[in-house]
């Protein structure tokens, strides 16, 4: 492996280690994960699995997994999560493994508006394979890796989060924010101070449905989410039409991203491609996110259940 590329791919290992935190491009199947208020609000049990693979044209790309099991308490409108995720990234396999328990409770501001708070707690526990790392002092000119590596090796780490989310909305409107990494927990595997934090993430989702008639329904959307330095934007819109689902979003880092999925009586499968304008290399850089997600039966509902349903995404 050439020095350069060491150097970039441990770039990519720190960034993703300390200062992000794993992302999917599909927040309308991964409604806990994007705001805690989302958690049950379609008022039904339904479990959903998510795959990412964050540019696989590197040599060693960001591997993302999650799931979701959603369902409803007491038959109400208030919400109840668990989510495991594991996000794999860089030639070291950084690994972060977590378990999470989301819950959200809805009141009715007004005969059309409703209001949702949500929670999410997690444990977390992040790992390096450092066996794998090729340091600078490792590296002989004429013969290549012959030393044995001087760098202080970390050891695996675990925490506890909170995120906290409000989501407003009516059958055609919502609007949401939300703040991700409360305790700021340490996310350096060597340096555990000081600025070795996951920084807060301050988060708005903003959006519309707008019918069209004939089972189609377009849903313009603003997400927009701010942690530390990084300020990430997408704006586009979903349309549904049947059982047919497309969707195009241009975000920050000149990112365009194109969706296409189908939504049958129980099942719905989704797949969504990222296309970012690399600096870095001379092609540009793609993520394959894919998405399956089981509806289970609706249950009977209680006569104070909300008359009208929240908007589709």
């Amino acid at each position: 492996m050439k020095k350069g590329s060491l150097y970039v791919l441990f770039f990519l290992l720190s960034l993703t280690a300390f200062t992000q935190s794993a992302h999917f491009t599909q927040y309308f199947n991964s409604g806990p994960f994007l705001n805690p208020s989302l958690t049950g609000i379609d008022v039904q049990k339904q479990a959903t699995l998510l795959y990412r693979n964050h540019w696989p044209q590197l040599e060693n790309s960001f591997i993302t997994q999650a799931f979701i099991y959603e369902t409803n308490i007491k038959r109400s409108t208030n919400g109840f999560a668990f989510s495991l995720l594991n996000d794999r990234a860089g030639a070291g396999n950084f690994s972060q493994n977590s378990i999470n328990l989301s819950y959200a409770h809805e009141i009715a501001v007004s005969q059309n508006w409703y209001l949702r708070s949500g929670i999410m707690g997690g444990y977390s526990i992040k790992s390096v394979d450092w066996d794998k790392l090729v340091f600078e002092d490792m590296i002989d000119p004429r013969s290549g890796v012959s030393f044995d590596s001087q760098q202080p090796m970390g050891e695996n780490i675990d925490h506890f989060d909170v995120s906290l989310g409000f989501t407003l909305f009516s059958d055609k409107h919502f609007f949401g924010f939300n703040v991700d990494h409360l305790t700021q927990p340490r996310g350096g595997l060597i340096n555990q101070v000081g600025e070795a934090v996951l920084r807060r993430a301050y988060a708005f989702q903003l959006g519309t449905q707008i019918g069209m008639g004939n089972q189609t329904s377009l849903t313009p959307v603003i997400l927009f989410r701010k942690q530390g330095r990084y300020n990430v934007l997408q704006t586009g819109a979903l349309m549904n039409i049947g059982s047919l689902q497309v969707g195009a979003w241009y975000g920050s880092e000149e990112r365009l991203i194109l969706s296409t999925g189908l939504n049958l009586k129980q099942f719905s499968f989704a797949y969504s491609y990222d296309l970012y304008s690399s600096k870095m290399l001379n092609e540009p850089l793609g993520s394959h996110e894919l998405a399956v997600q089981y509806r289970f039966q609706k249950h009977r509902r209680k006569k104070n259940y909300r008359r009208q349903s929240c908007p589709k995404f």
